[in-house]
């Protein structure tokens, strides 16, 4: 209360502090007047203790608390019954019965009726009041369909705007996508090209000193400078066997030459050729072509 804990022990201590409160005037005069009642013995004050007893309300029933201390135990009963006179006039009667055991064991009985009569109403009222409850609806109604449709408008075009700027959006990522998928078509075939280029300047270089070193090598062999440190074969009884070469073999059956080379455990050879020079060219070319191979795929994997 006012910013500070108050601790309360029951409903009564509650009471007394609250009826104590400066702007308690009202509580005051009503305990003052219950507390008249109480004494005098009045009808008023009985009924509101027995209806506190047999059927309290939610105040009531926060005054009580959980343990019910200092209550009377009792029950309560009550009967509605409606009728119509010929005039229309409906009468509606209450009937309540309360009955309270008291702490010396008597028992105190209590009765309360009422009665409503509500006059017939006046069919030109009813049928005025039913006409402008149709009017109204019908108003209602149509001030509904018109929110709903100018909601359904609204809804739209802002639906519209929105996927017009969606698809503006999208549009611009696409040509950007466009754009950069160009442009690294392009980078992409101009590392291709200087790809082939030094591939092919490589392949030139290779080829060119192999060929220089296959002059040499075919000089070497025609001016018979090309060491062997095997024993030279004895000579064909074939007279029309040509001279024996490095890795050359005649075949006497055929009168036809060929090659057969071993590099790196693996033999590679050929045969079919009229001369030895046939079958050397060949072997050359062989290899020539192997090493060009070669040359490029070590520039394509760089």
């Amino acid at each position: 209360m006012q910013g500070l804990n108050v601790a309360v022990v029951s409903s009564l201590d509650l009471l007394a502090i609250l009826t104590g409160h400066a702007k308690m005037n009202g509580l005051r005069t009503a305990a003052i007047t219950s507390f008249h009642q109480a004494e005098t013995g009045a009808p008023a004050g009985i009924a509101r203790i027995v209806q506190a007893a047999t059927a309290p309300n939610e105040g009531q029933r926060f005054l009580q608390g959980d343990l019910h201390e200092n209550t009377m135990q009792g029950e309560s009963r009550e009967q509605t019954s409606t009728t119509t006179d010929a005039a229309g006039n409906v009468h509606t009667e209450r009937l309540a019965e309360r009955s309270v055991l008291l702490e010396d064991g008597r028992s105190l009985l209590l009765q309360q009726s009422l009665q409503v009569v509500a006059p017939m109403c006046d069919n030109n009222m009813l049928l005025a009041a039913i006409k402008q409850g149709q009017t109204d609806v019908q108003e209602m109604k149509e001030s509904v369909i018109d929110k709903f449709e100018k909601g359904l408008a609204k809804e739209s075009e802002a639906r519209e705007l929105a996927i017009s700027k969606l698809k503006e959006e999208r549009e611009l990522d696409l040509a950007k996508l466009s754009e950069a998928r160009e442009q690294g078509l392009a980078k992409e075939s101009e590392a291709r090209e200087q790809g082939l280029a030094k591939e092919s300047e490589a392949r030139k270089l290779a080829f060119s000193k192999f060929s220089s070193a296959m002059e040499k090598r075919m000089s070497d062999m025609e001016q018979d400078k090309a060491a062997s440190v095997k024993k030279p074969r004895r000579a064909a009884h074939n007279s029309q066997a040509p001279a024996k070469t490095k890795n050359i073999i005649w075949n006497r059956l055929h009168s036809s030459c060929g090659w057969k080379k071993t590099v790196k455990g693996k033999s590679n050879g050929n045969n079919g050729f009229v001369s030895t020079e046939d079958a050397v060219l060949d072997m050359a070319r062989f290899y020539a072509a192997a090493v060009l191979g070669a040359s490029a795929g070590g520039s394509a994997g760089a």
